[in-house]
């Protein structure tokens, strides 16, 4: 019932969300909804191998572990490891 009543509100709100996957695994979400509808997300996953992630340039992410993956309404979706480095925009390939 609670979140029927936010997602039906006429306001902007953050939501955060703590999910422990497995063992170290874990990621924190977070959310804006403006009038009920997500417009912007976040996702960290501080723990995340990125030799899990597929890079677009090649680059070999060695044993570096942390990811950030953001997505923006109209904008697209980007991920970037947790050292500082520039983001690279997310392609979803149908398969």
């Amino acid at each position: 019932m609670l979140i029927n009543a936010l997602l039906s509100s006429r306001f902007s709100f953050f939501v955060i969300l703590i999910s422990f996957v497995r063992g170290d695994q874990y990621a924190i979400a977070l959310a804006l909804l403006d009038e009920g509808k997500v417009v912007l997300g976040v996702l960290a996953c501080p723990n995340l191998p990125l030799s899990s992630i597929s890079n677009q340039n090649g680059s070999s992410s060695g044993d570096q572990v942390g990811a950030l993956f953001s997505a923006t309404i109209g904008c697209g979706a980007e991920v970037e490891s947790l050292d500082g480095s520039p983001p690279q925009k997310v392609i979803a390939l149908s398969i």
